[in-house]
């Protein structure tokens, strides 16, 4: 182990100590069910704080062993070297800050030595929690406000919106074939949603069954457009992308 992981360890060990001794002596004062009650909501709160110190600890740990590539990964030409800067990063256990050198390529523009490790402002787990927030809850918004308990930070409904659009594109949608002489179970839909762009608008919807399999799809559309959709998906063993192939 070198000195700068040693010390860094040396910090978290001595961090951890620090917190959990205060918690056990705040846990000799407990006496009702409250007390108990916001004793786990501080454990939890600072828990994740120290996860989320930690975490960034280990990261700049990880960032000040780098070794400095004056070469472009995404060209290959040569870059410079702009100096020490920090980046932000959105973690499954909140928000940290890390330090690393500020590259720029002509061609590509500036890059962080962060980016080898998170390439995106948040990351892959985060992305994930917020994603199943976003397609669970009845709304963005209350995404957003589940966010801050769950998760310990705010993150704002067009954040989350736009993070579910994203990874719903790169879902594949072509159905699994079906196999001859299975039966198609097939059924179709409408209600009225009020949009941002156009107000309210009627949002179809299909959905087809046979042995454990299921597809459907929904579309803000005028029938002339969706009805080829539904003809489309009906078709045995087809799997065609319907929502790129069809106008």
């Amino acid at each position: 182990m070198d000195r700068v992981t040693h010390r860094t360890t040396q910090q978290i060990i001595s961090h951890l100590q620090d917190w959990v001794k205060s918690l056990s002596q705040q846990s000799t004062e407990l006496r009702t069910s409250t007390d108990a009650a916001d004793f786990e909501q501080r454990f939890r709160d600072e828990g994740l704080q120290m996860l989320g110190s930690i975490f960034q600890k280990l990261l700049q740990n990880a960032l000040n062993h780098q070794n400095e590539n004056r070469t472009c990964p995404k060209c290959g030409r040569r870059r410079r070297h702009k100096g020490s800067r920090q980046r932000g990063l959105l973690s499954s256990l909140g928000a940290i800050r890390l330090s690393g050198v500020y590259w720029y390529c002509s061609d590509c523009g500036g890059q962080h030595a962060a980016d080898t490790l998170v390439p995106e402002s948040s990351s892959r787990p985060m992305q994930q929690l917020l994603c199943l927030l976003g397609t669970s809850m009845a709304s963005f918004a209350k995404a957003s406000f589940a966010s801050k308990k769950l998760l310990g930070v705010r993150v704002s409904d067009p954040a989350i919106r736009r993070l579910c659009y994203q990874h719903g594109r790169k879902v594949p949608i072509s159905p699994t074939p079906m196999e001859p002489g299975e039966d198609l179970i097939g059924s179709c839909d409408g209600t009225m949603v009020n949009t941002r762009q156009s107000g309210w608008r009627e949002l179809k919807a299909y959905q087809f069954r046979y042995d454990s399999n299921k597809h459907g799809r929904a579309y803000l559309e005028p029938s002339k457009h969706f009805v080829p959709r539904l003809r489309q998906a009906a078709i045995p063993g087809s799997t065609r992308d319907f929502h790129s192939n069809l106008p």
